[in-house]
């Protein structure tokens, strides 16, 4: 049986519209932000009536930190990460860049949890929550930093990409 030439072409990339990226975008800062503010939350505040609320403002309040700190750190740290370190291969540069980028969201959603649940009116116990909220949601902010770089960016760039 011989090959139709149809089936030797190859097919035109896929492009995506740039509302299927901007979507794709905001379910992962929605998953990623929710599940760590959901953490620090919970252990900051316990399951009480309010939970749910408290958990949404402390998500709303750390999404609108995480998006210009994030972006703007990231831009930061790929630039220093690669003058500093030019030689090193590209899947240790994405591992230090999301293991830094962790640490840095992490502290970052742990101050819009903690000023939301417990405001800045005592600055020991908002510092003492923000500490146990960090530490707390900080093991799974590891996991999901090292699944997003060696699993979940270099699919995310090239659905991007195309």
């Amino acid at each position: 049986m011989p090959l139709s030439t149809q089936a030797l072409t190859i097919s035109a990339p896929i492009t995506r519209p740039l509302y299927q990226k901007i979507l794709l975008l905001v379910l992962i800062m929605t998953v990623i932000g929710g599940s760590l503010t959901g953490v620090m939350t919970y252990f900051t505040l316990g399951v009480t009536d309010t939970f749910m609320s408290d958990w949404l403002q402390a998500f709303v309040t750390a999404v609108c930190l995480m998006i210009p700190a994030g972006f703007t750190f990231m831009m930061f740290l790929n630039f220093a990460v690669g003058k500093l370190l030019p030689e090193i291969s590209e899947i240790k540069k994405n591992m230090l860049i999301g293991i830094i980028m962790a640490l840095f969201m992490e502290a970052v959603m742990a101050i819009g949890s903690a000023a939301t649940n417990v405001g800045f009116s005592d600055l020991e116990l908002f510092s003492d929550v923000w500490l146990q909220a960090y530490l707390t949601a900080l093991p799974l902010g590891m996991l999901i930093a090292v699944i997003m770089t060696l699993t979940l960016k270099p699919k995310i760039q090239r659905f991007m990409a195309s």
